[in-house]
């Protein structure tokens, strides 16, 4: 998804309007006073058994996989409820703006009960650029509740006088501790280039692109799994009088394998804790270039300060032999907008702070600061060269309570390689 929406990212303000409803309760005291009525029952009546979870409030999810979420089976003893990781398991899944935990006597009878709030799950987002060179409209449609079965549908496409681009994607996996799945396929037709680190292209080409993937998450545990998955791209360019230093015509298919780790708490906007993950992919060419090989890591960890200040640390890296039709586009960062990097060889990291400085019953308001520096291998084949980038910025970011689309933000960057301010706007999602 990543090296599909470059110009999504790198060129396009996007505008969007949400209607939000009610407000937030405080999960932290909801817990509490839970934990005091299961020590209280304890004492008063022994450790009884759970006769059930029950369900209330407003959400689509299918009540049966609700009730899952919970972790509790009927029968278990009432001190073995962890109440902080049942919130837990509910908040991670990003459904629901509201989770009540309770525990109700019947006569000898102790029920959990789950109150959920869920938040709007379909959201159209219209995209709209325009500057003196070009115009881009598109729409895309979220649907992060599909069939109510906590799937995530994101569709739609873009177009301008130079290129244009749709993708289909589902994702399945409601909680870390179930098996998962994602889809994905796109069509991009247009212009494509890459570039050195300050901004200017050494390949030029014109090409119709298409990507189609499926990978499946395999939990072992709470916090470790396996994956595995393959993906198939195949592109062919036209208009070669208009091309330089063009990828050959190309179809290859790569299946990846990989594990990860993940132990991560949901705080008021962002997650702490640890995650890390490795994957290895093998690149089968059924046309076109070479046999390949790629390693690739990724490590995010986040860290709660004094009054909700978060603070976090994102790298990545990657060590192949991938040629120039497979190379991996680093997009995620700020420092890169307007600039197309694709290497066989990079690393990359960001760390950032984030106060939130104002919240509402509909939104939690943050502004931040972060700094950004990477290396990465690129130019053509025989003149190979390595380049660095660095630099700060400055982010102010919307956090959404009642829509499944997280946020929306600007935020800007100031490279030092390239001697340009990059600036970007964003809604709900890292494309």
């Amino acid at each position: 998804m990543e090296d599909s929406l470059t110009v999504l990212r790198n060129r396009i303000a996007v505008f969007c309007a949400a209607l939000l409803f009610l407000s937030a309760l405080s999960f932290a005291e909801a817990a509490a006073f839970t934990r005091e009525r299961q020590q209280s029952l304890i004492a008063e009546l022994g450790d009884l058994s759970v006769t059930d979870v029950e369900l209330r409030g407003k959400f689509k999810l299918d009540p049966e996989r609700a009730r899952e979420l919970s972790g509790v089976s009927r029968g278990d003893p009432l001190s073995t409820l962890a109440l902080e990781e049942i919130e837990q398991r509910y908040l991670k899944t990003g459904l629901f703006s509201e989770v009540e935990l309770a525990l109700d006597q019947r006569e000898e009878a102790v029920f959990l009960v789950v109150t959920l709030q869920e938040k709007r799950t379909f959201i159209p987002v219209p995209l709209v650029y325009a500057s003196s060179s070009t115009q881009m409209f598109g729409l895309f449609v979220i649907e992060a509740n599909l069939f109510s079965t906590g799937a995530t549908l994101v569709t739609g496409g873009f177009g301008s006088p130079d290129k244009q681009f749709a993708m289909f994607l589902v994702n399945y996996q409601i909680d870390k501790e179930s098996p998962g799945f994602t889809f994905f396929s796109n069509l991009t037709r247009g212009e494509e280039t890459t570039d050195f680190v300050e901004g200017s292209s050494y390949r030029s080409w014109k090409s119709l692109d298409s990507r189609v993937s499926a990978d499946a998450a395999f939990p072992l545990s709470p916090k470790f799994g396996v994956t595995a998955g393959t993906e198939a791209r195949i592109s062919r360019l036209y208009d070669v009088s208009q091309s330089f230093a063009a990828p050959p015509d190309s179809l290859w298919i790569s299946p990846v394998v990989g594990v990860y780790w993940s132990d991560k708490t949901r705080r008021l906007f962002y997650d702490s804790g640890l995650s890390a993950s490795l994957d290895f992919r093998h690149g089968f060419p059924v046309e076109g270039e070479s046999q390949w090989n790629s390693a690739r890591a990724n490590l995010a960890a986040g860290i709660k300060l004094p009054k909700e200040t978060a603070f976090q640390i994102l790298a990545a890296g990657e060590f192949s032999d991938r040629p120039p039709s497979a190379e991996t586009e680093l997009t995620r960062l700020q420092l890169l907008q307007g600039i197309t990097l694709r290497s066989d060889k990079w690393i990359a990291g960001r760390a950032s702070i984030d106060y939130p400085f104002a919240q509402t019953s509909w939104g939690i308001f943050t502004a931040g600061a972060f700094y950004e520096s990477g290396f990465a291998s690129q130019g053509l084949e025989g003149e190979k060269e390595g380049g660095c980038f660095h630099g700060p910025g400055a982010a102010f970011t919307i956090f959404l309570r009642k829509v499944a689309v997280p946020a929306v933000g600007i935020s800007a960057g100031w490279n030092a390689a390239a001697s340009r301010l990059a600036f970007s706007a964003a809604v709900g999602m890292q494309m």
